[in-house]
């Protein structure tokens, strides 16, 4: 079996937790149900050494939002939270300097099809 890419990994990771909420999940159904793909999708897709395509990874986020919405609906307690809003925070503190500084200097192009005159 060729070995697992990074996006291969987060795609099983998620379904090892959603098989821990429901133990009569099973790669097959985790696939048509999730995925949206045949039931051979994923055992097909790790043995021959490739990703899981955009539009499963799409499909998955759509369903665990789904699932997020319908968990939220049914336990409210769950969105009352005793931390602070991360904004109110930021606005209320006396902080005068960015709490990090980012710069998009380093993910630029490189600079070899600049024309000098």
């Amino acid at each position: 079996m060729a070995t697992d890419t990074p996006r291969t990994q987060a795609v099983l990771n998620i379904y090892r937790e959603l098989r821990r909420d429901d133990q009569t999940l099973t790669q097959r159904k985790f696939a048509t149900d999730y995925l949206n793909r045949c039931p051979a999708y994923i055992p097909s897709t790790r043995n021959q050494g490739r990703e899981f395509s955009d539009k499963a990874i799409v499909c998955l986020v759509r369903q665990l939002r789904s699932i997020s919405c319908q968990r939220q609906s049914k336990f409210p307690q769950l969105r009352q939270s005793n931390f602070p809003h991360p904004v109110q925070t930021l606005v209320s503190s006396a902080r005068t300097s960015p709490a990090f500084s980012f710069s998009f200097r380093r993910y630029e192009f490189p600079r070899m099809l600049s024309v000098t005159a």
